[in-house]
């Protein structure tokens, strides 16, 4: 039973920040912007009713969580470049057992788009997390960590038809716990890209990188090498699809570990019916690391579609249906069962977003997950339901 409590507490407090800060946005809340130079402050409220929040195969435990989260967005526009920096902190608070289960999020993202002369370009990504995050497809425990995640692209279209891009992917994953600091490691890889359009809507793309995956704590070090080819196929000016496959081979540092070889794919359809309907289908195959006993990694396949319609010029809905299918390749035991392990991950959403003003938005959101395993014990299933408020200036 979520205690009721808790709910009004929370929601005087939310409705309390918002009036405050509805009164000065109405001062300064559009003095910020220029032709050149943007800054967007914002708070965003999020409560949240979760049915099963330790994600148990059996007696469930469910909590409201309210989640405060002030941001700044900042952007700079200079003729073909723009550049821009964003924060936002998250505070976390459970209803149920909340000394163990409250926890703070940091987020930073760093982004810059450069068009150079003679058709040159260079995007960059960098994202920074640092505090407890919601599970994986793999995980269930909410484990604190930090992460850095930088991508690296620079272009050059030499003429119409072909473009060459260089590629580089550096992530970072460190945890706080003990017992996972096994798990801390480096992960770095790098490559071309080229495209070649040989129709006017469709362009053969081939691609290959070399990348390292260095463990902090553990022998567990390894290479790998990865070449896809593809298609990126404009059916229409609103009807995209890319899709490329291949193989990747990983090659361990150990000579205990066995080397392996895995089919590699990726998938993309964007359809724009109209300016107020899009549908997006996303499909991926590929080998992740794996924190799951003797298994170094697993194999995933996913797929995910989305729907997003547009009622009116304030209120938009969407709907999204996914799944995973995840096997490990190494047998293991448990409860007197061996086997290899195997798991089928089935997830759906439904969201509402209504702009009640200029400076405030509203959004009603509703996630469904249930993970299957071939070992029970990895079973569960977990609604969440939650309203979500974002002031912005």
């Amino acid at each position: 039973m979520v205690k009721l409590q808790e709910l009004r507490k929370n929601f005087f407090r939310i409705c309390f920040v918002i009036i405050i800060l509805s009164m000065a946005s109405s001062v300064w809340g559009q003095t910020f912007n220029s032709g050149l130079f943007q800054i967007h402050p914002y708070v965003n409220f999020k409560g949240m009713v979760d049915d099963n929040i330790y994600l148990e195969p059996e007696n469930k435990q469910q909590s409201f969580i309210s989640e405060v989260s002030p941001g700044l967005d900042l952007k700079m526009l200079l003729k073909t470049h723009s550049f821009g920096l964003g924060y936002h902190f998250d505070l976390v608070s459970y209803g149920e057992e909340s000394e163990k289960n409250n926890s703070e999020r940091q987020n930073i993202s760093l982004i810059a788009d450069l068009n150079f002369p003679d058709r040159a370009y260079l995007r960059v990504r960098s994202f920074f997390k640092d505090g407890c995050d919601p599970p994986t497809v793999e995980l269930t425990e909410r484990i604190e960590h930090k992460d850095v995640n930088i991508q690296a692209k620079v272009g050059l279209r030499t003429n119409k038809k072909i473009i060459f891009e260089l590629v580089t992917i550096y992530n970072s994953y460190l945890y706080k716990e003990d017992a996972y600091e096994t798990y801390d490691r480096n992960e770095l890889s790098f490559g071309p890209v080229v495209f070649y359009k040989f129709l006017p809507r469709t362009s053969f793309l081939i691609e290959g990188n070399y990348g390292m995956i260095d463990y902090v704590n553990r022998d567990n070090n390894s290479t790998f090498v990865q070449i896809k080819a593809g298609l990126r196929k404009e059916i229409t000016p609103r009807f995209l699809l890319t899709i490329k496959a291949g193989m990747e081979s990983r090659d361990y540092e150990e000579e205990t570990t066995e080397d392996f070889s895995t089919v590699v794919f990726n998938m993309e359809m964007i359809e724009k019916f109209s300016e107020y309907s899009l549908f997006t289908l996303s499909a991926q195959s590929k080998a992740c690391e794996s924190f799951y006993l003797n298994n170094n990694y697993f194999n995933s396949t996913r797929g995910f579609l989305k729907f997003t319609q547009s009622i009116n010029y304030k209120t938009t809905a969407s709907i999204g249906l996914g799944g995973y299918f995840n096997n490990y390749p190494l047998e293991t035991t448990e409860n007197d069962i061996s086997q290899k392990r195997a798991d089928y991950i089935l997830e759906g959403t439904l969201g509402l977003d209504y702009k009640v003003q200029e400076w405030i938005s509203l959004g009603i959101n509703y996630k469904y997950r249930k993970r299957d395993s071939n070992f029970d014990n990895h079973d569960y299933d977990n609604n969440q339901s939650s309203v979500n408020i974002e002031v912005a200036f």
